[in-house]
């Protein structure tokens, strides 16, 4: 049997099929756009002020500002909620030009780099001073074809005056300072007065701002109960006419500094023997102050700046010892013009000596 030449195998291999096709690659995707992020409001809302008429009922109506912005550069549509403290009611609402409002919630369109103003007159219950009265504002904002709005949120309270005035006992509080000493603690003061004609026994509750707790209290306290809402410190009987100062002191973590304010109360009661209590509160807020300006190193003897802040800073010391410590140099320089003049004379005298010696 013949043998089979290797080209016709070749031909025939390809007749049938030949080699097989190489696979197609796989169409990648192309990668969906990102979508843009949203646009974020802003909204501050201011603490509702109560005046010394709430006391007497002189005053019922009172008002709660709340200032909402667009700082992207697209126009957007905002619709803020405003959520009352329990004991607030609503009396009236006022939009802005543009706003439409329904019950407590506003819908604004702002363009880009707008603010507005709104309003909600509010009536407050007269036992509301009894307990910190809070509140909330939430803005969304939305850009035509935006999925998902930004949003913003703001807090605020009702911020009443000392009272209401009873007779019989006095209160008072102080704002306490933090201090740029590297410490968390301050030191809230407080005078509690018993003016009426008979001892009552005193309880003093102190309720800090959020995030801030009360780490100390004083030694007269017979009894300390930690509440809901603060610290609770037992006086026990307190003469008539006597007047107690107590310190408290309270820890401000930094995560509690960055409130816009730090807003606290005292609340103090004086019962009588079978009377009724007498109770009055006071607020204080906690200021802490701005840093001081750096002085880069070199700088710090130059100018009315540093002199400025050096008096502040020492207006009550002794003096520096900067002045003393270059005084002896300025001696030194005026010694020396005195020291030419004698080596001066001195040269001359020599001179004048050979002269004689030559001539003689």
């Amino acid at each position: 049997m013949r043998s089979v030449p290797v080209s016709l195998l070749l031909i025939l291999f390809c007749l049938v099929g030949g080699a097989p096709a190489a696979a197609e690659p796989t169409p990648t995707p192309s990668p969906s756009p990102t979508a843009p992020p949203p646009v974020v409001p802003t909204v501050e809302a201011a603490d509702i002020a109560v005046d010394p008429g709430y006391w007497q009922g002189t005053t019922e109506r009172f008002a709660l500002r709340i200032t909402i912005g667009n700082p992207s550069d697209e126009d957007a549509i905002t619709t803020t909620d405003v959520i009352l403290p329990p004991d607030v009611t609503r009396v009236d609402a006022t939009p802005a030009a543009g706003c439409t409002v329904a019950g407590l919630s506003f819908t604004c369109p702002l363009a880009a780099g707008a603010k507005v103003a709104l309003e909600v007159t509010v009536g407050i219950a007269s036992g509301a001073w009894r307990q910190p009265q809070r509140g909330r504002v939430r803005t969304t904002a939305r850009v035509v074809g935006d999925l998902t709005p930004g949003v913003a949120e703001d807090t605020y309270a009702v911020s009443f005056p000392p009272g209401p005035p009873t007779p019989g006992i006095g209160l008072e509080v102080n704002d306490p300072v933090l201090r740029e000493n590297g410490r968390d603690t301050v030191e809230l003061e407080v005078r509690l007065h018993n003016s009426g004609a008979v001892p009552a026994r005193g309880v003093v509750e102190v309720r800090p701002p959020a995030g801030v707790s009360v780490a100390t209290v004083p030694s007269v306290c017979t009894a300390r109960d930690r509440t809901v809402s603060g610290e609770r410190c037992e006086l026990g009987r307190i003469p008539a006419d006597q007047q107690l100062l107590l310190v408290f002191g309270l820890t401000v973590p930094a995560a509690a500094r960055s409130a816009a304010e730090l807003l606290g109360s005292v609340q103090a009661t004086l019962t009588p023997a079978v009377q009724d209590g007498l109770t009055v509160q006071s607020e204080f807020h906690i200021r802490i102050p701005e840093p001081a300006a750096s002085v880069t190193p070199g700088d710090e003897g130059d100018g009315p700046v540093a002199a400025a802040a050096e008096g502040a800073r020492g207006a009550n010391r002794l003096p520096d010892s900067g002045p003393i410590a270059t005084a002896p140099v300025s001696r030194t320089l005026s010694i020396i013009p005195l020291l030419t003049a004698v080596a001066g004379a001195f040269t001359i005298l020599v001179v004048l000596s050979l002269i004689r010696r030559r001539s003689g």
